[in-house]
């Protein structure tokens, strides 16, 4: 009998994908340039975390990775998950007529190499990585915790102070990132956790005091402070960024949910709701045709259709992707050439990491 996962992680799942999914509605629905007066304000605080989230999510990843064998399953489910939902949409969208850019039809067919959904394209690249990065880790305490102090001054701290030229989103960048956290994360949890005795709904409240404080100065506040607040809100790899994901992630590491099912029915689909809602060429289609958001994004009712748009978009595609997982999956990944591909990436791996140089 397999083991059921515990919901405290899972329901972290959950809410740091809703962040996002609010995010991106605020966002890309045009909510945020029409939303005047208290939809403002209740737009700003649910659509700006997207980026905290994101780290939330990279960090959960990162916390059952570090201890993890590598395994070429991992890398084909993911490939896979990706190209069956950013392949078929972007050709559905094209087919039912929607002005397409090509650039957003081949990152759809590539959508590995085009960054078509950058966080899987960064997360699947982290996979690859892995198994060195784990060899880090088996570092003494000491060398590895200069390695993570010396990371963290040449990256975060960096960009907290000069927040001018900043470069997220550009591909070495998220791979820097994405190392980085790995490694902290690893460092955090065999050396860290079991030492750290904060009280959870003190560092949550923390969190969420922080993130007040940064939604409030860009909202009210400009110059300095405007692009300051700004920046550390978009950039995940700013301190005031990771200090609100990590207290997020301290809060549900130390809940105690047990084991319960509907919530791990709906977190297992949270990459899946990612991947379809963003794949590029569904964007403007999903938010201006499917919920017509030129209609509320001026209406005195805008925050309430960005929190029921967020939650209709997470049960919609999670039902979409129990679909895919129960009918399509199991044929796709048990096919003789699937498999005999992983066989082979998996030898390869254990030779160059049996090796000694």
């Amino acid at each position: 009998m397999s083991k059921l996962r515990e919901s405290r992680w899972e329901l972290m799942r959950i809410v740091a994908m809703l962040m996002i999914v609010a995010g991106h509605c605020f966002g890309q629905s045009g909510c945020a340039a029409q939303a005047v007066g208290m939809n403002a304000w209740v737009g700003a605080f649910m659509g700006s975390g997207a980026r905290i989230a994101v780290n939330v999510f990279l960090f959960l990843g990162c916390w059952f990775m570090v201890d993890a064998p590598f395994r070429a399953r991992r890398i084909t489910k993911l490939y896979l998950e990706v190209w069956c939902y950013v392949a078929p949409i972007t050709l559905i969208v094209v087919l039912l007529g929607f002005p397409v850019p090509m650039k957003d039809i081949v990152r759809g067919i590539f959508p590995f190499l085009g960054k078509a959904v950058w966080f899987a394209s960064a997360y699947l690249a982290l996979l690859l990585f892995s198994p060195w990065l784990q060899k880090i880790l088996a570092w003494p305490e000491r060398s590895l915790r200069l390695l993570v102090i010396v990371s963290f001054f040449l990256t975060s701290l960096w960009v907290t102070v000069y927040t001018f030229d900043r470069t997220e989103d550009q591909w070495l960048d998220i791979l820097v990132w994405f190392s980085l956290s790995y490694v902290s994360i690893g460092y955090y949890k065999h050396y860290l956790s079991q030492r750290i005795r904060f009280g959870k709904w003190t560092v949550l409240c923390l969190a969420i005091l922080l993130y007040a404080v940064l939604v409030c100065t860009s909202m009210t506040q400009t110059g300095i402070l405007h692009k300051l607040a700004s920046a550390y809100l978009a950039d995940y790899k700013t301190l005031p960024n990771m200090l609100c994901a990590m207290g997020i992630f301290y809060f549900f590491q130390h809940a105690d949910l047990g084991c319960n099912r509907v919530i791990n029915w709906f977190a297992a689909s949270a990459f899946a709701v990612y991947i379809i809602h963003q794949t590029p060429a569904f964007i403007p289609v999903i938010w201006k045709q499917v919920f017509q958001s030129e209609a509320w994004t001026a209406s005195p009712y805008s925050s309430g259709y960005l929190i029921l748009v967020s939650f209709v978009v997470y049960a919609g595609c999670a039902c979409i992707d129990h679909v895919r997982n129960r009918w399509l999956e199991p044929k796709v990944l048990n096919n003789p050439l699937i498999c005999w591909v992983e066989r082979r990436i998996d030898a390869v791996y254990a030779d160059a990491l049996d090796r000694r140089y």
